[in-house]
């Protein structure tokens, strides 16, 4: 089996000096990490989920995030509606089918449903991209973790829909010639 290609990093985000392809879009709240600053940005032809938090194991503050190909909101979002949350019968998930991935825009990228995301026994699921090193770790994939109650409840899910409209309808075209 071929070895995954590593994409360059994109380059952490400073929200206070935005570059000329960032743009922040919104910011997200994880109840179970009150001292974590989560906000979504486009970044360039990516969306990006960049965390500011308190490490304890470090005592001090550390950056990190998440890269996503733009291209690969509407399947992120298609396979949240169509695959995990549908019964196989509707055209989900086959029974003990715990995944799905893709290859987009030459990034790998797989959902897991997860028992524990986040916290213990709140369902909810990862979305990782195997294409891209964590920016701790140096190690891929990178990861970003979405309780299922944020995307139905909170109404994340419908916020990623208007951002891919946006993606869609080229608004964010002039942040990829940047």
């Amino acid at each position: 089996m071929p070895s995954l290609k590593i994409m360059a990093p994109l380059g952490i985000i400073d929200e206070n000096c935005l570059a000329h392809n960032e743009l922040v879009l919104m910011p997200l709240d994880y109840e179970m990490f009150p001292t974590h600053d989560v906000n979504i940005f486009v970044k360039g032809v990516h969306f990006v989920i960049n965390t500011h938090y308190w490490s304890k194991l470090k005592s001090k503050w550390r950056v990190t995030q998440e890269e996503f190909p733009l291209e690969s909101l509407s399947w992120i979002i298609d396979s949240f509606e169509n695959k995990f949350w549908k019964k196989p019968e509707e055209g989900g998930l086959p029974v003990g089918v715990l995944h799905v991935k893709a290859k987009i825009a030459d990034e790998n990228i797989r959902i897991n449903a997860s028992r524990n995301c986040c916290a213990e026994n709140l369902f909810g699921y990862t979305v990782r991209n195997f294409s891209r090193a964590n920016y701790i770790s140096n190690i891929a994939p990178q990861e970003w973790d979405v309780p299922r109650y944020m995307l139905l409840e909170q109404g994340l899910l419908e916020q990623l829909k208007q951002i891919n409209k946006r993606y869609i309808s080229g608004e964010f075209d002039s942040l990829a010639k940047a």
